[in-house]
């Protein structure tokens, strides 16, 4: 596998695994409110 495959492959996980970090603080910051 070649370097910029590697980087693409490293920063679609970050993406994936950011996006559901972000949504589990949502729906904590959700149930705080009492929504």
């Amino acid at each position: 596998m070649s370097a910029p495959e590697k980087r693409k492959r490293l920063v679609e996980r970050v993406i994936v695994a950011w996006d559901a970090v972000s949504e589990d603080s949502i729906k904590k910051a959700w149930l705080k409110a009492g929504l």
